[in-house]
């Protein structure tokens, strides 16, 4: 049998009772050779070789190994994320701006803690003058990343997160405007384009969106929203869904 020495992929030569798997690697495009078993239906390699890209045996790179990987081709695809899911991702992103709440039942995404005092909107619009705010990870608020907001400007957002099913970072360029209401200040936001990414899944969007606040307190009144929510593509398909976004 041919050990650690072997300088070639063609000369290792595995145990008897192993099977030899040669391969390259998906990620980065060097060659491998494992010796594997076949334990309770899973490929377990028992020694790995791991090739540089001359095609030698790379120092230090070939070890003895005991436990079920996944080779090439022989993973588990996971299922895509369904539409329901996604359309309730994209609302509790978007409470970020729409200054609401949101309780579907599907995920703990919070971020109610995150903006302590939701009048400085308001102040912010009546002033014209942007203004910073920093989030970070902790109880009650699941997004983390600092953006400087205008209104009638728009701006861009970057922020991470976590307990949204597997996706953990959004991006959107913004607008924000502000009116007058029948009930009090009426605001107004529109996410030009905006992107959600897990490790797996990208889905693009649009949004738009505006509810009227007490000018007083700041706090919004739930009659007077109205909403719709765009997808556009999920994945590399491009797509057109549609559907109201409102909060309750």
């Amino acid at each position: 049998m041919t050990h650690l020495l072997a300088q070639t992929p063609d000369s290792i030569e595995c145990p008897p009772d192993t099977l030899k798997v040669d391969f390259v690697s998906p990620v980065t495009g060097l060659r491998k050779v494992a010796c594997t078993k076949k334990i309770n239906g899973q490929n377990v390699p028992q020694i790995e070789y791991n090739f540089d890209k001359s095609g030698q045996l790379a120092p230090g790179k070939s070890s003895a190994v005991f436990g079920a990987v996944n080779l090439p081709g022989t993973e588990e695809k996971k299922a895509p994320i369904s539409q329901e899911k996604i359309s309730s991702a994209l609302k509790h992103v978007l409470k970020i701006l729409s200054r609401q709440t949101l309780n579907d039942g599907l995920v703990t995404f919070r971020v109610n803690t995150c903006e302590a005092n939701p009048i400085e909107w308001i102040k912010m619009a009546m002033t014209k003058q942007p203004k910073t705010f920093s989030y970070r990870f902790k109880e009650g608020c699941d997004v983390d990343g600092t953006f400087t907001a205008a209104f009638e400007k728009e701006f861009p957002i970057n922020m991470n997160l976590k307990n949204l099913y597997d996706f953990n970072q959004t991006q959107m360029n913004v607008i924000q405007k502000m009116s007058k209401g029948q009930k009090g200040v009426r605001y107004h936001f529109e996410a030009v384009t905006g992107t959600l990414k897990s490790p797996s899944e990208m889905v693009e969007f649009k949004a738009r969106y505006e509810i009227e606040f007490n000018i007083f307190n700041g706090e919004p009144l739930e009659e007077t929203q109205n909403g719709m929510l765009t997808i556009t593509k999920v994945n590399d398909k491009a797509v057109l869904i549609e559907e109201k976004l409102l909060y309750q």
